[in-house]
């Protein structure tokens, strides 16, 4: 089939599959690896600051509630309370401290999160953190401003821990399902990228093949041609054999270049049979004109003799 196309539009052809399983094979795999990139990134700069931000959050309730228990260790019918060279008020003010860091992590947090999954994970912590702070945090920091010891201690054991044990496992939950949809993220890009990677390399090796069967295809057919041309010019030229001619294959150069010779040859054998027919014509022209002379030359012998004859009679 590819013997009916000219080298040039074979040549051509060859580049531009070549060019398009090239083309194809460097987007898939920017594609692969762009997912791969953007996975990371994502990873790099969300999924982590947000467990981070879940883990320090964790943190500075953890530290609000041993600021409550410290500031507890501050009554005065407790012997311990005179170990302390700071006043109570340290503590709490430790405390209003923490809670701008919490709604700092939260802001961080709420910015962060955009799958329906996380905001309700979030919302869920947001609430057990509320009712850490309302039930249990700010009744002990507030028995604690009274003075109020014994009643901030029976606050911290009946409401602030256990509504700290609820928002840091509520944290906990949402933490592992970002450290979760984080693996899940980088195994499919990490996926993606081998994708790329085996379409890659099975590409260029498609990409090979079909440059190496096209080109043999091509490179076959031009020196088949131009072989059967060789040999046939070769003999031709030792035995002068007019009637040989050249095989044809396609319609390419090699071909054109083909039938341009046999046709030369057909040009030469009908000057030869011109040439053939012309002295063939002058023969028979000569042996007429010899036939003549032949029969002229009889004719004057004839009349000689003839005058010969009369001559002797007249003679006598």
């Amino acid at each position: 089939m590819l013997s009916n196309f000219t080298i040039r539009a074979r040549l051509i052809l060859l580049i531009a599959v070549v060019m398009m399983i090239g083309l194809f094979v460097v987007v898939s795999a920017y594609m692969g690896f762009s997912d791969l990139q953007n996975a990371t990134e994502d990873i790099a700069d969300r999924r982590i600051h947000q467990i981070r931000a879940m883990n320090r959050l964790m943190y500075v309730m953890a530290d609000n509630r041993a600021h409550v228990l410290r500031a507890i260790q501050h009554d005065p019918s407790n012997a311990v309370s005179q170990l302390h060279d700071h006043p109570v008020s340290l503590h709490l003010d430790a405390i209003l401290a923490n809670k701008a860091k919490i709604d700092a992590y939260f802001d961080e947090l709420t910015q962060t999160t955009h799958t329906e999954e996380g905001k309700k994970l979030l919302q869920d912590l947001l609430k057990a953190r509320t009712d850490y702070i309302k039930l249990g945090l700010l009744p002990c920091v507030e028995a604690l401003k009274n003075g109020n010891y014994p009643e901030a201690e029976k606050l911290a054991i009946k409401h602030l821990n256990p509504l700290l044990e609820i928002a840091i496992e509520r944290a906990h939950a949402a933490a592992e399902r970002v450290d979760h949809k984080s693996k899940q993220a980088y195994l499919e890009a990490m996926s993606d990228a081998k994708r790329a990677e085996i379409i890659l390399v099975l590409g260029m090796a498609f990409a090979c093949l079909v440059g190496g069967i096209m080109g043999y295809s091509i490179i076959s057919g031009v020196s088949r041609s131009t072989g059967d041309m060789r040999d046939a010019m070769g003999l031709t030229g030792r035995d002068g054999d007019l009637q040989r001619t050249v095989p044809v294959y396609g319609s390419d150069e090699v071909a054109q270049a083909a039938r341009s010779y046999n046709a030369l040859l057909a040009s030469f054998r009908e000057v030869i049979e011109q040439v053939n027919c012309s002295a063939t014509s002058v023969i028979n022209t000569a042996m007429q004109l010899s036939t003549v002379s032949s029969q002229i030359t009889h004719g004057s012998q004839a009349q000689s003799e003839a005058a010969s004859s009369t001559a002797a009679a007249v003679e006598e």
